[in-house]
């Protein structure tokens, strides 16, 4: 097992290696030194050995001296990712980072410091924004076939369920609880993450996080604290791309097996 640490961060690449480095850059800038970290660049891109493109990507992690490169050799997906390195964590505090997320200022320190004061709860999050400073609609209320509904279907009369679903009655400027927060950046002990052997592998991607933060409430609060932010460059691919949207359907009814239907 690898050296105790603070905490451990693993970010999942397949093929975008210039948004992971912006995110690797960001953290290595902006995270004091004092806090002992391990960061984990989990790849699924499934390139050859001799790719010239992640030749040079492995070059540049290489002048990081905390940052751990770890091959899949094939695409897992997005939570079976995350989970292929919880055999070598040994940290207090675990961070699932998406590779589009930039820091600007010590996020960490902050959450990790937020998660010390609280011993109830169990995983938190930052305030996610745009370049513009606008926060993001990714904390939401338990998913229901309602609101998978809205998400495909865009009616002004369904406007009110949707700002519900995504907590606009909530003040995103003080700490709040919340059913499921996007799995863009999370923080959580590590000792749970292990506890629940990290998301549930039958989902390929989307759906997961919702899945995760469900099963943590089970025996923990998950907590969003403003306190601190971070941009996120979210492209809402599934909303565009058929494939992608093919594979988001198939893991909400996967959802939905496993939690129950709830109709609204």
């Amino acid at each position: 097992m690898t050296e105790s640490v603070k905490l451990s961060i693993s970010i999942v690449v397949y093929k975008k290696y210039d948004d992971v480095l912006l995110a690797i850059d960001s953290i290595e800038r902006f995270t004091d030194k004092s806090l002992s970290k391990r960061l984990y660049v989990v790849d699924n891109s499934c390139y050859a050995d001799d790719n010239h493109y992640k030749s040079a990507f492995l070059e540049s992690l290489s002048k990081y001296d905390d940052v751990e490169y770890v091959d899949t050799r094939k695409n897992l997906g997005f939570g079976k990712g995350h989970n292929y390195i919880i055999p070598c964590l040994n940290s207090e505090y675990h961070a699932i980072v998406n590779p589009d997320i930039v820091l600007y200022s010590d996020v960490f320190t902050s959450l990790t410091s937020f998660l010390d004061a609280n011993q109830d709860i169990g995983m938190t999050a930052p305030v996610l924004t745009d370049e513009y400073n606008n926060v993001l609609r990714v904390y939401r209320r338990d998913l229901t076939v309602l609101d998978l509904l809205c998400r495909y279907v865009h009616l002004n009369l369904l406007k009110k369920r949707i700002d519900y679903h995504t907590m606009e009655d909530v003040d995103k400027t003080k700490d709040f609880d919340c059913e499921f927060v996007q799995g863009s950046f999370l923080l959580l002990r590590t000792e749970i993450f292990k506890k629940v052997r990290g998301f549930d592998d039958r989902y390929f991607m989307y759906a997961e996080d919702a899945d995760l933060c469900r099963t943590i409430r089970k025996f923990s609060r998950v907590v969003v604290h403003p306190e601190t932010r971070v941009v996120h460059k979210w492209e809402k691919a599934s909303h565009t791309n058929f494939k992608l949207m093919r594979i988001h359907a198939v893991s909400l009814v996967k959802y939905f097996m496993k939690w129950g239907w709830r109709l609204s």
